[in-house]
């Protein structure tokens, strides 16, 4: 039964992911991943290389050749992206400490935010959240090898963890050396960049400044989040007492999750109606610009891009 409960979780959650990833429009993060997979070479052309000590690194680690290589097996990048999230979203589902009010609330908002604003720090954010939560439990591996693969903040993350957890240091420091080391390996520097980029290809993440425009680029987020946090501490005793009175949990969060999306993506295809912006929408009304349409395609249903990675690109700023 609870296998069967387990299954039917994980599908709802997929759906309420692609809700989410329906509201995207061709200038989310979302289609620029998709843009940047068009080709195995796209992802040194878009994507530069970050410079640690000297060593080349991709940009998003595993993350780009993982949706590549899916895509040659006719899954289509946006598919395999919503399975990734999929995963990350069904786990934090699970955490039992869902029940108190604080992390109930947190849960939701990341998983609308997660969702409605994707990319692979977002992803690494919500497992990096559901680990955190957990206390010193066992971390389920298949989540964690997830988020230190697809972008460096969860390398961060879990560094910063593994100082705090004595338990699992070795293994998660085992885990990201493999995990460098394979992104090292498959790395090439880009034969040439598009003519609206930068000639530098690489990108120093010691050097200060690089921090800080790191850290000040999260800053807004960060904020409104801790304002949030805040609130729900003042409100905790009202909305325990909601909680209460409401026998699944877990519904309850999905169910919120997904009318708090659907009202998102009616916003974001009445923006598209008039216009303003070109995304799924668009597509079914078949009324966007021919690049934005042949990036549509190969993100969902894996029809291949006609057109070179940097026409798109150009396109689409």
């Amino acid at each position: 039964m609870k296998q069967i409960n387990s299954i039917f979780y994980f599908i709802f959650c997929f759906l309420i992911v692609n809700v989410g990833f329906f509201s995207n429009t061709i200038g989310f993060d979302l289609y620029f991943h998709v843009l940047s997979v068009v080709s195995y070479e796209s992802i040194s052309t878009l994507n530069f290389g970050v410079d640690i000590g000297g060593v080349l690194f991709p940009r998003y680690i595993l993350f780009h050749y993982i949706l590549y290589c899916f895509s040659l097996l006719c899954i289509p990048p946006i598919i395999t992206i919503s399975i990734i999230q999929t995963i990350a979203v069904f786990y934090l589902l699970k955490n039992e400490r869902n029940k108190e009010p604080v992390v109930l609330c947190i849960t939701i908002i990341l998983i609308v935010v997660s969702c409605v604003f994707w990319s692979p720090a977002s992803t690494a954010t919500v497992i990096f959240f559901n680990v955190i939560i957990s206390g010193r439990n066992k971390p389920i591996w298949l989540p964690v090898i997830i988020a230190v693969s697809i972008h460096f903040i969860g390398i961060v993350y879990f560094v910063i963890y593994a100082f705090f957890v004595k338990e699992y240091r070795a293994k998660l420091f085992v885990l990201i050396s493999i995990v460098l080391s394979c992104s090292h390996f498959l790395y090439s520097e880009p034969n040439g960049l598009c003519l609206f980029q930068s000639e530098v290809f690489k990108y120093n993440i010691l050097e200060v400044d690089n921090l800080k425009e790191r850290v000040f680029y999260k800053l807004k987020e960060i904020s409104i989040l801790l304002v949030f946090v805040f609130f729900v501490f003042y409100f905790s005793k009202k909305i325990k007492s909601i909680l209460n009175n409401i026998a699944n949990v877990r519904a309850f969060v999905l169910l919120t999750s997904f009318f708090l999306l659907l009202f998102v993506v009616v916003i974001s295809f009445f923006k598209q109606s008039n216009g303003t912006t070109e995304g799924i929408f668009s597509y079914f009304m078949d009324d966007m610009y021919i690049y934005n349409k042949s990036l549509i395609e190969y993100g969902w249903i894996d029809k291949r891009v006609i057109h070179n990675e940097c026409i798109i690109m150009f396109n689409r700023l």
